[in-house]
């Protein structure tokens, strides 16, 4: 059987789209990110009536805002990263 040329790289082309398609299936969006956060961060802190997990809590007057917050004590802040975001703003962020 001749091998020819085009279909080959069609069938590279075919493989290469083949790899991106499953890279991008395991690749999270925001609101996948935040609900696996948020059940993540609900069964570390289960039963404890001192800690309140909190979304979109406003800093500084409102000029920041922390995606998701533990309280308990101290304050944690989550800045929740998708493949869309940009880490451009993240040190200012992570001053606040």
């Amino acid at each position: 059987m001749e091998r020819n040329e085009s279909s080959e790289l069609l069938t590279k082309g075919a493989m290469r789209r083949a790899r991106l398609g499953m890279m991008k299936s395991l690749l999270m969006n925001d609101a996948q990110i935040r609900i696996a956060t948020k059940r993540a961060l609900f069964a570390q802190h289960m039963g404890d009536a001192e800690t309140v997990i909190l979304e979109e809590l406003g800093i500084q007057h409102g000029l920041s805002r922390i995606d998701l917050a533990v309280v308990n004590g101290e304050l944690n802040g989550f800045e929740l990263k998708s493949d869309k975001d940009t880490l451009a703003r993240l040190p200012e962020q992570a001053e606040s």
